[in-house]
C-alpha cells in the first residue's frame, strides 16, 4: 500500500501547477467556513461576558436591544437621556440592591468614554468575575480616568498619562473638550469584553466638562452639579437582592411615567439578538458549505481531466499487474494530499486575517476574536470538508480502476 501512496503523492507533484489552483480554492472555502463559525461563536462569547452581574438595564423608552447595545457595547446611536435623579427612585424600589449610572457620548480618539461611579467596579462583572486592576486604582477625583487594557494599548497610555475628551468619534468633526486634561490613575486587567476598550471617568467629572468647567473651576462647579440634583445619563445598571424578583421590579419601573422608562433583562435581550443573528449566520454557513462543495467538485473535475491525459499511464500500470484498489489509492491519495495542503493554508489564512483585522473588528463591534488553532469544533468542520473532498474524488478513482486495458492503450479520439 505504501507504494501506491507514494505513487499518488508523486503524481500530484507532477501536476503541481494545476493542483495548486485547487489547493487555493480549498483553502478559501476552508477559511470561509471556519471564519463564519468562529465570528459567530466569538461574538456570542464577547457579548455574554460583558453583561455578567447585571439584572436590569434601565433607560429611556426605547427598543430593549437598542438600549443593550448602546449601553453595554457602545454600538449604535445613543438613546434618549433620563435625569440623574431617577437613580434615587430606582434605589427606593423594594428588591433593588444597587444602581450604577452610565453616561456616554464622548471619545478619546476612537475609544469610547463611559461615565459612571466607583460602584461600577464593585458590582459589574465580566464572565462572572469581578473587574480587577492590573495597575493603579479606581478614580476618586473628577479629572481622573481608568482605562481598559485595549484602550491603553490603542492610546499608548500608562499611569500618569494625560488626555482630552471629544464629543464624537471622528476627530475632524468632533467638538474637542480641550479645556480639561484628564489623568490616568488605573488600568483594568484584560477581560476579553468591551470593557477592555473603554475609558472610564466619574459621572461628576463628565458632567462638569460638558458644563464648561476648566481645571481651575472644577471644585466650584462640582458643588452646583451635585449628582442627585441635576444632570442626565443614558442608563442605569441595576442589581437585585433576589434575581427571582426581576419581573416584579421590571413591571414597577416600566409603570413609572416620570420619565417613561424601559427595563431590559440582558439575557433576554441577548437571546433576541442571537435569534436575529442566527438566521443570518445559518444563511452564510449554508453558502460557505456550498462553496466548499464547489471546491470539491472542482477537484473532481481536475482529476477527471488528468485521467484522460493519463490513460496510457494507467493502462501500463494495469498491464504490469497493478490491482484496482491500488489505482483507487493513487487517486484518493492525490485528493487527500491536495485537501490537506488546502486546509492548512486555509487555517493559516484565517488566523492571519484575525491577526491583521481582529483589532479593527474589536474597535468597531466589541467582538474579540480568539486564536484557537485546533478546537474540537474546528477539527469537526475540517473533517467535514475533507469528507466532501474525498467523496468528490470517488468518481475519478472508480473510473481509474474500471478503465479497460484496451481503452487505455487505444484511447478514442475526440
Amino acid at each position: 500500500m505504501n507504494v501506491w501512496l507514494g505513487l499518488g503523492l508523486k503524481s500530484a507533484w507532477s501536476r503541481r501547477t494545476s493542483m495548486s489552483l485547487v489547493v487555493v480554492a480549498i483553502a478559501l472555502s476552508t477559511a470561509l467556513v471556519l471564519s463564519i463559525h468562529q465570528v459567530g461563536q466569538d461574538a456570542k462569547n464577547s457579548f455574554s461576558k460583558a453583561v455578567s452581574g447585571v439584572d436590569l438595564i434601565v433607560g429611556a423608552r426605547a427598543s430593549p436591544l437598542e438600549l443593550l447595545l448602546n449601553t453595554v457595547f457602545q454600538i449604535g446611536r445613543g438613546t434618549a437621556l433620563i435625569p440623574v435623579a431617577t437613580g434615587d427612585n430606582l434605589r427606593a424600589i423594594d428588591g433593588v440592591a444597587w444602581a450604577v449610572p452610565v453616561a456616554l457620548g464622548d471619545y478619546v480618539q476612537r475609544q469610547p468614554v463611559v461615565a459612571t461611579s466607583a460602584a461600577y467596579f464593585e458590582h459589574v462583572q465580566s464572565a462572572g468575575q469581578p473587574l480587577a486592576f492590573a495597575q493603579g486604582r479606581v478614580f476618586d477625583a473628577p479629572t481622573e480616568v481608568v482605562l481598559g487594557i485595549k484602550a491603553a494599548q490603542a492610546l499608548g497610555a500608562s499611569l500618569g498619562s494625560e488626555m482630552n475628551f471629544s464629543h464624537g468619534k471622528f476627530s475632524g468633526l468632533a467638538k474637542q473638550h480641550d479645556h480639561v486634561k484628564f489623568h490616568v490613575v488605573g488600568l483594568l486587567a484584560a477581560t476579553g469584553s468591551p470593557v477592555d476598550q473603554a475609558v472610564w471617568v466619574s459621572l461628576a467629572g463628565f458632567q462638569a466638562v460638558h458644563a464648561g468647567a476648566s481645571e481651575s473651576t472644577f471644585e466650584g462647579l462640582m458643588q452646583q452639579l451635585d449628582n442627585r440634583q441635576g444632570g442626565q445619563v443614558n442608563a442605569w445598571l441595576l442589581g437585585l437582592n433576589n434575581p427571582a424578583t426581576v419581573f416584579r421590579v421590571r413591571r414597577r419601573i416600566e409603570s413609572m411615567d416620570t420619565p417613561p422608562m424601559t427595563a431590559v433583562m440582558p439575557g433576554v435581550a441577548l437571546d433576541e439578538l442571537w435569534q436575529t443573528l442566527g438566521i443570518v449566520q445559518s444563511t452564510l454557513t449554508v453558502v460557505a458549505w456550498l462553496v466548499a462543495l464547489g471546491s470539491g467538485m472542482g477537484l473532481a473535475a481536475t482529476l477527471l481531466m488528468s485521467l484522460h491525459a493519463r490513460r496510457k499511464e494507467i493502462a501500463v500500470l494495469r498491464a504490469c499487474g497493478a490491482p484496482s484498489l491500488g489505482l483507487v489509492a493513487v487517486v484518493l491519495t492525490e485528493a487527500l494530499a491536495t485537501f490537506c495542503l488546502g486546509a492548512l493554508l486555509g487555517i493559516g489564512m484565517l488566523h492571519t486575517a484575525i491577526a491583521i483585522g481582529g483589532e479593527l473588528l474589536r474597535s468597531a463591534t466589541g467582538v474579540v476574536l480568539s486564536h484557537a488553532w485546533l478546537s474540537g469544533e474546528t477539527v469537526v468542520i475540517v473533517a467535514g470538508l475533507g469528507l466532501i473532498t474525498m467523496v468528490s474524488a470517488l468518481l475519478p478513482a472508480w473510473l481509474s480502476a474500471t478503465t479497460s486495458l484496451n481503452e487505455g492503450l487505444n484511447p478514442r479520439s475526440l
